[in-house]
Protein backbone atom coordinates (compact mmCIF):
# COMPACT_ATOMS: atom_id res chain seq x y z
CA UNK A 1 0.00 0.00 0.00
CA UNK A 2 1.28 3.44 -0.95
CA UNK A 3 1.70 5.91 1.95
CA UNK A 4 0.67 9.41 0.80
CA UNK A 5 2.53 10.99 3.73
CA UNK A 6 5.83 9.19 3.12
CA UNK A 7 7.66 12.24 1.72
CA UNK A 8 6.45 14.39 4.57
CA UNK A 9 7.32 11.86 7.28
CA UNK A 10 10.79 11.26 5.83
CA UNK A 11 11.64 14.98 5.61
CA UNK A 12 14.78 15.95 7.54
CA UNK A 13 14.49 18.09 10.63
CA UNK A 14 14.41 21.74 9.59
CA UNK A 15 13.51 25.22 10.80
CA UNK A 16 9.80 24.65 10.14
CA UNK A 17 9.79 21.70 12.58
CA UNK A 18 11.50 23.79 15.24
CA UNK A 19 9.08 26.72 14.77
CA UNK A 20 6.11 24.37 15.04
CA UNK A 21 7.56 22.86 18.21
CA UNK A 22 8.11 26.28 19.79
CA UNK A 23 4.61 27.39 18.83
CA UNK A 24 3.10 24.19 20.20
CA UNK A 25 5.13 24.65 23.38
CA UNK A 26 3.90 28.20 24.01
CA UNK A 27 0.80 26.92 25.81
CA UNK A 28 2.95 24.77 28.04
CA UNK A 29 5.07 27.81 28.83
CA UNK A 30 1.87 29.65 29.83
CA UNK A 31 0.84 26.77 32.09
CA UNK A 32 4.24 26.40 33.76
CA UNK A 33 4.52 30.17 34.10
CA UNK A 34 1.06 30.69 35.56
CA UNK A 35 1.05 27.85 38.09
CA UNK A 36 4.50 28.70 39.37
CA UNK A 37 3.81 32.45 39.43
CA UNK A 38 0.56 31.83 41.27
CA UNK A 39 2.38 29.92 43.98
CA UNK A 40 5.04 32.63 44.23
CA UNK A 41 2.64 35.57 44.59
CA UNK A 42 -0.27 33.99 46.47
CA UNK A 43 0.61 35.60 49.79
CA UNK A 44 0.85 38.99 48.07
CA UNK A 45 -2.59 38.46 46.51
CA UNK A 46 -3.92 37.61 49.97
CA UNK A 47 -2.71 40.96 51.28
CA UNK A 48 -4.58 42.72 48.43
CA UNK A 49 -7.88 41.02 49.20
CA UNK A 50 -8.48 41.56 52.87
CA UNK A 51 -11.16 39.40 54.44
CA UNK A 52 -10.02 36.22 52.69
CA UNK A 53 -7.64 33.88 54.41
CA UNK A 54 -4.92 31.99 52.58
CA UNK A 55 -6.91 28.73 52.47
CA UNK A 56 -9.98 30.38 50.90
CA UNK A 57 -7.87 32.28 48.43
CA UNK A 58 -5.84 29.17 47.54
CA UNK A 59 -9.03 27.27 46.79
CA UNK A 60 -10.38 30.09 44.64
CA UNK A 61 -7.01 30.64 42.98
CA UNK A 62 -6.07 27.07 42.11
CA UNK A 63 -9.39 25.24 41.93
CA UNK A 64 -10.70 27.62 39.28
CA UNK A 65 -7.78 26.98 36.93
CA UNK A 66 -7.88 23.20 37.48
CA UNK A 67 -11.61 23.11 36.72
CA UNK A 68 -10.91 25.20 33.63
CA UNK A 69 -8.26 22.67 32.56
CA UNK A 70 -10.78 19.84 32.85
CA UNK A 71 -13.47 21.72 30.92
CA UNK A 72 -11.01 22.92 28.26
CA UNK A 73 -9.44 19.51 27.72
CA UNK A 74 -12.81 17.78 27.50
CA UNK A 75 -14.51 20.37 25.32
CA UNK A 76 -11.64 20.95 22.92
CA UNK A 77 -10.88 17.22 22.81
CA UNK A 78 -14.30 16.84 21.22
CA UNK A 79 -14.00 19.96 19.07
CA UNK A 80 -10.56 18.94 17.77
CA UNK A 81 -12.25 16.34 15.60
CA UNK A 82 -13.80 19.22 13.66
CA UNK A 83 -10.60 21.08 12.81
CA UNK A 84 -7.68 21.58 15.13
CA UNK A 85 -6.26 24.70 13.49
CA UNK A 86 -9.37 26.85 13.80
CA UNK A 87 -9.78 25.98 17.48
CA UNK A 88 -6.11 26.65 18.16
CA UNK A 89 -6.78 30.39 17.71
CA UNK A 90 -9.62 30.23 20.24
CA UNK A 91 -7.33 28.34 22.61
CA UNK A 92 -4.64 31.02 22.34
CA UNK A 93 -7.20 33.82 22.77
CA UNK A 94 -8.53 32.28 25.97
CA UNK A 95 -4.99 32.11 27.36
CA UNK A 96 -4.18 35.69 26.33
CA UNK A 97 -7.34 37.27 27.73
CA UNK A 98 -7.49 35.02 30.79
CA UNK A 99 -3.93 35.94 31.78
CA UNK A 100 -3.93 39.58 30.72
CA UNK A 101 -7.20 40.59 32.37
CA UNK A 102 -6.05 39.27 35.76
CA UNK A 103 -4.24 42.58 36.14
CA UNK A 104 -7.55 44.44 36.39
CA UNK A 105 -9.55 42.38 38.89
CA UNK A 106 -11.07 43.99 41.97
CA UNK A 107 -12.10 40.89 43.93
CA UNK A 108 -11.14 37.21 44.20
CA UNK A 109 -14.24 36.03 42.34
CA UNK A 110 -13.33 38.04 39.25
CA UNK A 111 -9.89 36.51 39.54
CA UNK A 112 -11.46 33.04 39.75
CA UNK A 113 -13.51 33.62 36.57
CA UNK A 114 -10.45 34.78 34.64
CA UNK A 115 -8.33 31.92 35.97
CA UNK A 116 -11.10 29.54 34.90
CA UNK A 117 -10.97 31.00 31.37
CA UNK A 118 -7.19 30.75 31.40
CA UNK A 119 -7.56 27.16 32.56
CA UNK A 120 -9.97 26.38 29.70
CA UNK A 121 -7.36 27.71 27.27
CA UNK A 122 -4.58 25.70 28.89
CA UNK A 123 -6.74 22.55 28.96
CA UNK A 124 -7.52 23.07 25.26
CA UNK A 125 -3.83 23.49 24.61
CA UNK A 126 -3.06 20.16 26.28
CA UNK A 127 -5.21 18.56 23.58
CA UNK A 128 -4.45 20.68 20.52
CA UNK A 129 -0.72 21.43 20.71
CA UNK A 130 0.56 17.84 20.77
CA UNK A 131 -1.74 16.96 17.89
CA UNK A 132 -0.56 19.85 15.76
CA UNK A 133 3.08 19.24 16.61
CA UNK A 134 2.80 15.51 15.89
CA UNK A 135 1.08 16.14 12.55
CA UNK A 136 3.93 18.33 11.30
CA UNK A 137 6.84 16.42 12.84
CA UNK A 138 8.78 13.90 10.81
CA UNK A 139 8.69 10.29 11.97
CA UNK A 140 12.31 10.18 13.12
CA UNK A 141 12.14 13.29 15.35
CA UNK A 142 8.49 13.23 16.44
CA UNK A 143 9.17 11.95 19.96
CA UNK A 144 11.93 14.48 20.62
CA UNK A 145 9.85 17.36 19.31
CA UNK A 146 6.85 16.35 21.43
CA UNK A 147 9.06 16.09 24.53
CA UNK A 148 10.45 19.58 23.89
CA UNK A 149 7.02 21.15 23.31
CA UNK A 150 5.59 19.39 26.37
CA UNK A 151 7.47 18.92 29.60
CA UNK A 152 10.53 20.92 28.67
CA UNK A 153 8.51 24.01 27.75
CA UNK A 154 6.49 23.74 30.99
CA UNK A 155 9.77 23.96 32.91
CA UNK A 156 10.85 26.94 30.80
CA UNK A 157 7.61 28.69 31.79
CA UNK A 158 8.16 27.89 35.46
CA UNK A 159 11.69 29.26 35.33
CA UNK A 160 10.52 32.40 33.52
CA UNK A 161 7.93 33.08 36.20
CA UNK A 162 10.57 32.88 38.90
CA UNK A 163 12.87 35.23 36.98
CA UNK A 164 10.08 37.73 36.26
CA UNK A 165 8.81 37.68 39.85
CA UNK A 166 12.28 38.15 41.34
CA UNK A 167 13.19 40.88 38.82
CA UNK A 168 10.01 42.87 39.37
CA UNK A 169 9.79 42.40 43.15
CA UNK A 170 12.44 45.05 43.73
CA UNK A 171 10.83 47.52 41.34
CA UNK A 172 7.05 47.31 41.82
CA UNK A 173 4.78 47.76 44.81
CA UNK A 174 3.25 44.46 45.93
CA UNK A 175 -0.30 45.29 44.77
CA UNK A 176 1.02 46.03 41.28
CA UNK A 177 3.58 43.21 41.34
CA UNK A 178 1.15 40.31 41.47
CA UNK A 179 -1.00 41.86 38.74
CA UNK A 180 1.94 42.37 36.39
CA UNK A 181 3.35 38.91 37.13
CA UNK A 182 0.05 37.15 36.37
CA UNK A 183 -0.71 39.30 33.31
CA UNK A 184 2.77 38.62 31.89
CA UNK A 185 1.67 35.02 31.40
CA UNK A 186 -0.15 36.27 28.29
CA UNK A 187 3.11 36.99 26.46
CA UNK A 188 3.89 33.40 25.35
CA UNK A 189 0.27 32.90 24.28
CA UNK A 190 0.40 36.06 22.17
CA UNK A 191 3.23 34.44 20.23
Amino acid sequence: MNNPLKDYEEKKLNLFHLKTTLLAGAGQIVDGYDLTAAALILSIVEASFKGYDLVQLSLIFFLSIVLGNIVGGTLFGYLARHGRKKFYGIDASLMVFGALLQAFVTDPYQLAVLRFLLGVGIGADYVLSPLINAEYANRKDRGKLLAISGGFMWNVGALLSVLVTISLSNVLASDVLWRVVLASGAIPAIA
